[in-house]
């Protein structure tokens, strides 16, 4: 999947080095249209025990921990009768 993503230009320069001033104006400032899909790179932050929600098909990646305390994320399912899975 992260060969295939990087054939797309935007995603490749996302995945690359760079200078630092640049890369937040490209792609936290601006949102650049790619084959017809706006794209832009928004970083969640939160306090201890804020959760948030994400489509599981949303891009995501860890960005490194720079505080002094550990930090946990629990990735799961969430489901409801609609799918019948409730016994």
């Amino acid at each position: 999947m992260r060969r295939l993503l990087q054939k797309q230009p935007y995603v490749r320069d996302l995945l690359s080095p760079g200078d630092n001033g640049e890369r937040i104006e490209r792609f936290m400032s601006r949102v650049e249209d790619v084959d017809g899909i706006p794209l832009h790179v928004v970083e969640a932050t939160g306090d201890a025990g804020d959760v948030i929600l994400v489509h599981p098909l949303v891009m995501h990646a860890a960005a490194p921990n720079t505080a002094t305390e550990p930090r946990f994320m629990i990735s799961g399912g969430v489901t409801t009768d609609m799918w019948g899975w409730r016994p």
